[in-house]
């Protein structure tokens, strides 16, 4: 039943011909990185790490110091609305766009799919 082979007629392989790479010979890939990439990985990496903890256990002040800024930067922006000269529309997205990331910095965990060192 499943262990019958089916042999096809004009079949140009034999059952016990061998299949050939068409390149035999590889190109030797080195595994090894230079050092100093790696230790400025590692360096980068745990320098992120260290930021994103001292900003994660920061964050319950920070996060209203911020939210307060940026309602500031509202109301400063509807109050100079109809006025000449320079608007605070600009500013305001700027400080809300702060807000937004580092919101996002802090709620997502980043480096719960990384490489152990």
């Amino acid at each position: 039943m499943v262990t019958k082979v089916i042999r096809f007629p004009n079949s140009s392989l034999s059952p016990k011909a061998e299949i050939k790479p068409a390149n035999p010979q590889r190109p030797v890939v080195s595994n090894k990185r230079p050092r100093t990439q790696g230790i400025v990985r590692i360096l980068i990496t745990y320098g992120v790490r260290c930021l994103w903890a001292s900003h994660v256990l920061l964050w319950p002040i920070t996060s209203w110091v911020i939210a307060l800024d940026v309602v500031y930067q509202f109301g400063r922006m509807i109050y100079l609305w109809e006025m000449r000269g320079p608007r605070a529309g600009v500013p305001f997205l700027l400080h809300f766009g702060v807000l937004v990331v580092l919101t996002f910095f802090a709620k997502t965990n980043v480096f719960k799919d990384t490489q152990k060192f």
